[in-house]
């Protein structure tokens, strides 16, 4: 038997409409911007995506200086989109308060039309979490040093 503890929990969204389709898992962050301190977004979950990724409405919310961060080409089902990545905090809130502040990378590319996405880089590489769906709960905790196994 596996024992894992988690800091928090919060209910996740399933088959949210997005647009066009339907966003299977999102769970809702705190992006804080020093204009918004309480900017609460529903982003998705995609471990399989390698960056986290600003909706457009989303991106125009953050002043990114030009030469902060190199300059990339993203490769996605919606097309290629040209951006940079940046290095911005977010915060997983759970239902009880306890909550985690992460430093993440963000693709930042204004004409991204998709949602916000929670990707492998710069966010789940940080997490243990975890997925419930007889009861729709994400669980979290943050990494510790040791449990990572390696450093980014």
């Amino acid at each position: 038997m596996v024992d894992i503890s988690f800091k928090g929990k919060i209910p996740y969204s399933d088959n949210e409409p997005f647009k066009k389709g339907k966003i299977p898992i999102a769970i809702a962050i705190n992006l804080f911007t020093s204009e918004n301190p309480n900017l609460f977004v529903n982003a998705m979950v995609d471990t399989g995506s390698e960056w986290n990724v600003w909706n457009g409405e989303i991106a125009e919310c953050y002043d990114v200086d030009p030469q902060e961060g190199p300059r990339i080409e993203m490769n996605t089902r919606l097309g290629n989109f040209y951006g940079q990545l940046v290095r911005r905090g977010f915060k997983i809130i759970g239902e009880e308060q306890e909550s985690i502040l992460i430093e993440g990378t963000w693709f930042h590319c204004p004409d991204w039309p998709g949602p916000t996405v929670l990707g492998w880089n710069g966010a789940f590489e940080r997490l243990r979490f975890a997925i419930d769906p007889s009861v729709i709960d994400f669980y979290f905790s943050q990494l510790k040093a040791v449990d990572a196994g390696r450093s980014h």
